[in-house]
């Protein structure tokens, strides 16, 4: 049931979320990789490339 507080709870479970996520050096610079690579797909595909990433 309903009680009010749903707001209050989404908020702290995002918090929670935030507060466990632990990211290593060696993952941090696999993110870094991914996104620019991500990127560089978006910045094509206004190069007349069929759309990126779709398999």
């Amino acid at each position: 049931m309903y009680t009010g507080n749903l707001i209050n709870d989404l908020m702290a479970t995002v918090e929670r979320a935030e507060a466990s996520i632990r990211i290593e050096p060696k993952q941090e610079l696999q993110l870094a990789y991914w996104y620019a690579v991500a990127q560089s797909d978006l910045a094509n595909l206004d190069s007349g490339r069929p759309l990126a990433g779709v398999a």
